[in-house]
């Protein structure tokens, strides 16, 4: 059995360093930690999410679906985009009338017979339809404060903090259990199989071991899932699943829990729970250009309201740290006397004879003089 154990190990690494990887796709941000502490933002790719069993990543739903008073602005994954911005001829509008009684389904909504939308998760399609069909049944003159409350909730950070604080002490035991299997996994084991001169029933008390180990780790996991989620989140089948077709994967049981944790939230209010502040700085001003911009394209059907009520979000959020909007998008100091304007956005500077940012694609502006 050593033999063929022996000869399987590395096809087993294999699969654990692909369940090191986590796909982020357009409709979600996500906020990954090596080490579980210390979070940084990413966007759409692949990327790492922890080689350790105590890594995790943070989910949180970025649809590019917009309510107004008078319906959603809705632009599809696959829609044609210029860069940064928002601009409403690329969105579809679908009036409230033409939404027929929205239903949740595998991570998409359905909206009527012609359109479903894609969501991060089927927690979170869950919470979408609900808010669409209980705008489409409010009155008209109510939508708007309906939806300045939603936005209220999803930027929430208190409710944020007490979520992560009474599910720290649960996640303390599943870290401790999956930090031992890795122990076990990648340390002892390597030693019981390559090294020929331990004895086998070394090996075979070790096997017994791990096998223990991940039978309470999957078992734990489950209890996690209808504990924190409840028992119609749509998670538990495809978590277990993942957990119980490739073991290895046990090890980051922790990084599947946290993934969805937070998914109901605005992705600003995440950025300024986990982000240091610097970095939720940056974010923040990326974000209030983008309204700023969006707020001026059109005033058709809504859509420059639906940003103001979103601006006001952010300023309230802002507020809450004790941060000012004019202090975030405030001029720069030159740092280079040949500079002549610099971008909005990510603040690089640029000498004359440039109009737009390489990176971001916004318009600069000029330096006052």
């Amino acid at each position: 059995m050593r033999e063929i154990l022996a000869t399987l190990y590395p096809y087993l690494v294999l699969l654990y360093l692909i369940d090191c990887l986590v796909y982020v796709d357009k409709q979600q941000v996500c906020f990954i930690s090596l080490l579980g502490k210390g979070f940084r933002l990413v966007t759409k790719g692949i990327h790492l999410s922890g080689l350790f069993p105590f890594s995790q990543s943070i989910a949180a739903g970025n649809l590019n679906l917009h309510p107004s008073e008078s319906g959603i602005y809705y632009r599809s994954n696959d829609s044609e985009t210029r860069g940064l911005l928002n601009y409403p001829e690329e969105f579809r509008f679908i009036p409230y009338a033409y939404i027929d009684n929205p239903s949740p389904g595998e991570n998409k909504v359905i909206l009527n017979k012609d359109v479903a939308v894609k969501t991060p998760s089927s927690l979170f399609a869950k919470k979408l339809a609900d808010r669409l069909a209980g705008t489409a049944r409010t009155e008209f003159a109510e939508r708007r404060e309906l939806i300045r409350n939603f936005m209220k909730e999803d930027a929430d950070i208190e409710r944020i903090k007490e979520i992560h604080h009474s599910c720290k002490h649960r996640f303390g035991y599943l870290e401790i259990l999956c930090t031992l299997l890795f122990i076990e996994f990648f340390i002892l084991l390597p030693i019981a199989l390559y090294c020929l001169l331990l004895p086998k029933f070394i090996l075979n008390a070790l096997l017994a071991n791990i096998g223990v180990l991940y039978a309470c780790t999957v078992s734990y996991t489950y209890y996690l899932l209808g504990k924190i989620y409840g028992k119609n989140s749509g998670l538990k089948t495809p978590v277990m699943l993942s957990i119980i077709l490739s073991p290895v994967a046990a090890i980051h049981a922790l990084g599947y829990l946290t993934k969805d944790l937070f998914t109901l939230f605005d992705p600003a209010a995440l950025a300024a729970y986990l982000l240091p502040i610097e970095k939720f700085k940056d974010y923040m001003r990326r974000e209030i250009y983008r309204i700023h911009r969006a707020c001026g394209e059109s005033d058709e059907f809504g859509w420059a309201e639906f940003w103001q009520i979103k601006l006001a979000s952010i300023r309230g959020l802002l507020d809450r740290l004790d941060l000012k909007e004019e202090n975030l998008t405030a001029q720069p100091e030159k740092t280079e006397d040949s500079a002549d304007s610099y971008c909005p956005v990510c603040r690089t500077e640029y000498r004359p004879g440039f109009s737009f940012c390489s990176d971001c694609g916004v318009l600069l502006t000029a330096y006052a003089q």
